[in-house]
């Protein structure tokens, strides 16, 4: 643990003030511990290269709206109650809210039409919905 603190630049000097700048000496040894520090925890870094925003971009959009329509506006007293309250809006996400960039439907009205499409003796793969 305290390996974990100071690859994070937390010691018991700047756990209670603010933390250091760290030398520029070491952030290349101190980049490549903490690279190694995921690896033995089988962490893979999602980024493929330097400075690859796209990567995650849909996944961050998902999370602000998660942040914005059920976190930051509700109050919840325990984990136990935050976990039900992200279930409950992933639920309403994917089976109850439409989706404008999917044709207003909703995300399990796409995904069950993609096997509905495939199962059809009739249907080419031509015709398959894009969102497959």
């Amino acid at each position: 643990m305290r390996r974990q603190c100071e690859l994070l630049g937390v010691t018991r000097s700047t756990a209670y003030y603010a933390p250091r700048q760290p030398d520029e000496a070491n952030v290349e040894r101190k980049s490549e511990d903490y690279k190694q520090l995921l690896r033995e925890h089988r962490i893979r870094q999602s980024m493929d290269g330097k400075s690859r925003w796209a990567d995650n971009i849909m996944i961050e959009r998902w999370f602000r709206s998660l942040k914005t329509e059920c976190i930051y506006i509700n109050e919840f007293r325990s984990p136990r109650e935050l976990r039900r309250g992200i279930a409950a809006y992933i639920e309403t996400y994917n089976s109850i809210r439409p989706h404008a960039a999917l044709d207003h439907q909703t995300p399990e009205q796409v995904y069950s039409s993609c096997f509905e499409a495939a199962a059809s003796p009739s249907a080419g793969l031509d015709r398959m919905p894009l969102a497959c």
